[in-house]
């Protein structure tokens, strides 16, 4: 996934570059490179909210239900996303155990 996503930003990047070199040569072309990551922006704004919402982020909520839905589909099986669910909640529940020592706590234990 974090793969994907860097290569996603840099084929961004690269297109960006394209597309402001298409407009060099164009009498204001610099207008026309400001304004297509405008247009590109608004119509990504608007497919967020297609998005689902992230499972971890439901889990920390409580809405497990919810996340196990979402991870019904991302996974093939119903049995596998209940297992991810019971993970991740483990691992949220181990953070949240683990988050209640604060910075002067961590810092005394070294005199």
């Amino acid at each position: 996934v974090v793969s994907t996503n860097e290569f996603m930003i840099t084929v961004g990047f690269l297109l960006a570059f394209l597309i402001d070199y298409g407009f060099e040569n164009v009498n204001q072309g610099w207008r026309f490179m400001f304004g297509f990551p405008a247009v590109l922006s608004i119509i990504w704004s608007g497919l967020m909210y297609s998005m689902p919402e992230s499972p971890r982020w439901l889990l920390v909520k409580g809405r497990v239900d919810e996340a196990t839905e979402v991870y019904c589909h991302i996974y093939n099986t119903k049995e596998e996303a209940v297992n991810i669910t019971n993970n991740t909640k483990q691992n949220i529940d181990s953070l949240r155990s683990i988050s209640n020592i604060t910075v002067f706590e961590i810092i005394t234990q070294w005199k």
